[in-house]
């Protein structure tokens, strides 16, 4: 083979290898693209999930509140109660 057959060779090597690398290039950042989409979409739903749990527990919190409330006043009534006929809640 002559010197030019082989310079055309390597010419038509390097431009091959060149179009391989962006190729790969390509489909990598295709890749990535599509990893950071489906990222975002976790991210989006995460933060639904924590709203909803954020709102979750302001309820429970609310409701525990009340609970409170009620075993306090469940309390005074006892109490009320045990003022006014101490002997009824004896188990003699």
């Amino acid at each position: 083979m002559s010197t030019t057959g082989w310079i055309v060779l390597i010419v038509i090597v390097a431009i091959v290898l060149i179009v391989l690398a962006a190729l790969l290039s390509r489909a990598r950042a295709r890749r990535e693209q599509q990893r950071r989409e489906q990222a975002a979409g976790h991210r989006e739903e995460a933060a639904q999930h924590a709203r909803a749990a954020q709102a979750a527990r302001l309820t429970a919190d609310e409701h525990a509140a009340r609970a409170e409330k009620e075993l306090a006043r469940a309390d005074e009534h006892a109490a009320a109660a045990e003022d006014l006929d101490p002997a009824a809640n004896r188990d003699d």
